[in-house]
C-alpha cells in the first residue's frame, strides 16, 4: 500500500473551511483569515493580515472595542478560555457604519495550547 502523500497545504485547508475563522497572535496581529471571513468582514485578506485587529477594523465603539481587548488580553494572559458574549461591532463599508456582530472563536498561542 502506497502512503498518503505527506504534504499538506494547511494555508489552503484552513482558508477554505466554511465557517469565518480569523487567526490571531497573542499580541493581535492577524497572520490569516478564512474565505468566508473575507466576504463577511467587509476588507480583503491584503487588507488585514500583517495588523493587528484594531488596526484591521477598527471599533466604531470604544465599549465594545474594549470587551474584546479585555478578552484577548484575559486569553493571552492566562493561556485559558475566556467567554465573551456576542456583541454589537459595526465595521465601515465606504464610510458607512454597517451593523455586524463579534463572537469571540478559539486562539492558539504559539507553544500550541489551544484557547478560546
Amino acid at each position: 500500500m502506497t502512503p498518503p502523500d505527506s504534504t499538506v497545504d494547511y494555508q489552503r485547508l484552513f482558508r477554505s473551511l466554511p465557517d469565518s475563522f480569523l487567526l490571531m497572535a497573542p499580541d493581535a496581529t492577524i497572520p490569516d483569515n478564512t474565505d468566508s471571513h473575507v466576504a463577511v468582514s467587509l476588507k480583503s485578506r491584503e487588507e488585514v493580515i500583517g495588523r493587528t485587529l484594531f488596526e484591521a477594523y477598527p471599533s466604531v465603539d470604544q465599549n465594545q472595542g474594549d470587551i474584546i481587548a479585555a478578552s484577548h488580553e484575559h486569553v493571552r494572559r492566562h493561556l485559558a478560555p475566556h467567554a465573551m458574549p456576542v456583541i454589537r461591532y459595526d465595521l465601515t463599508r465606504q464610510g458607512v457604519p454597517d451593523r455586524r456582530n463579534f463572537l469571540r472563536q478559539r486562539m492558539k498561542h504559539e507553544a500550541g495550547a489551544r484557547r478560546q
